[in-house]
């Protein structure tokens, strides 16, 4: 069976449609794609804030779109015989903290085991539709 990633990708491509129809051309029957984008509901949350307001994110990482619901995403897939198998909601509250923590003691690995302590609470929260990305499992018919 056939697996290709595309993990925070898809936000890159102006026509994100045609390259979708592309990864179904190249998935063999049953072959599978695993996906991750950003949740555009936790941009639309977040957009009026300050952070929000100093920065675009076209000019600062080349987006040419802010991010996908999980509806379009699964539409997209659809439309080119992809059926959804699995999704899960990424980089929630928890996952931002450890971020935040690393990046201060970046050199430091003894904090380590508490940085996966916090990434397995995050886990948790795998069903929070304003988390920041998402992550789906296709399957080609």
């Amino acid at each position: 069976m056939t697996k290709y990633y595309a993990f925070d990708v898809l936000e890159h491509i102006p026509n994100d449609k045609k390259v979708m129809a592309e990864f179904s051309r190249i998935l063999k029957k049953n072959g599978e794609i695993l996906i991750h984008v950003p949740n555009l509901k936790r941009y639309a949350r977040l957009k009026n804030s300050a952070k929000a307001k100093q920065m675009s994110l076209e000019k600062l990482y080349g987006h040419f779109r802010h991010g996908y619901t999980l509806n379009q995403l699964s539409t997209l897939l659809k439309e080119n015989n992809i059926a959804v198998c699995d999704y899960i909601y990424t980089f929630g509250f928890w996952a931002h903290i450890a971020c935040l923590i690393s990046a201060k003691f970046k050199d430091s690995v003894i904090i380590f085991p508490f940085l996966f302590f916090l990434s397995l609470i995050d886990k948790s929260s795998k069903f929070n539709e304003y988390n920041g990305g998402i992550l789906i499992r296709g399957r080609r018919n």
